[in-house]
């Protein structure tokens, strides 16, 4: 079985997602050629406001002047937390909307998501944990723009060893090469997290 049907309950879904089931019955439901993966976390619930979306929705314009894909809607604004990080010591901002820990999800208040844990080829996000640096923030391993760009990161914890000196780490290429030093710990904990980076700031100082 495909990894992908093993996390759909719906059999119909299934077949869909596999690229074997159309429906004559429900016009919009096609045989895929391919797929595309939209990345658009669910940030509250509310309340239904009806059971089946209409399928024959023109794309839509947002406030910003993105065009919306047919059946999203309208855009709306909403309030949500955002964090700063580093990625080739320049700044970026990212929001943190998933994981694949109970523990963390209860503790960050956002969405818990079993199915993250599977996506283990996704560039790592670093923290440091323990006595840092002042200032110190998560570092990426990527950012919007390259090839290996992903909002789902693998969590690599990095510690500084004893008796070192600790610096502002503000890139991979820096946590890898401090590594290999001697002088920092780096461990990945098999947890994932969606943290879709929204905007890349000027570098740091």
């Amino acid at each position: 079985m495909n990894p992908i049907d093993s996390r759909v309950r719906n059999p119909r879904e299934r077949e869909m997602r596999a690229g074997r089931y159309a429906d004559s019955n429900v016009p919009h439901m096609i045989r895929p050629a391919t797929f595309i993966l939209l990345v658009a976390p669910i940030l509250g619930l509310g309340i239904t406001a009806f059971r089946h979306p209409p399928s024959h929705v023109a794309p839509s314009r947002s406030p910003y002047g993105a065009v919306m894909l047919p059946g999203m809607g309208t855009a709306k604004t909403a309030n949500q937390p955002v964090f700063a990080g580093f990625k080739d010591a320049h700044t970026v901002t990212y929001l943190a909307t998933d994981t694949s820990s109970k523990n963390q999800a209860a503790v960050m208040h956002i969405n818990y998501s079993a199915a993250l844990a599977a996506d283990q080829a996704s560039p790592s996000i670093y923290l440091v944990d323990g006595r840092t640096a002042p200032h110190q923030v998560a570092v990426f391993g990527s950012e919007p723009g390259e090839q290996d760009y992903s909002p789902l990161w693998r969590e690599t914890i990095v510690t500084w060893k004893a008796g070192v000196n600790r610096l502002l780490l503000t890139s991979a290429a820096q946590i890898l090469a401090l590594t290999e030093q001697g002088k920092l710990t780096v461990t990945a904990n098999g947890v994932v997290l969606n943290c879709p980076i929204v905007s890349i700031g000027r570098k740091s100082q």
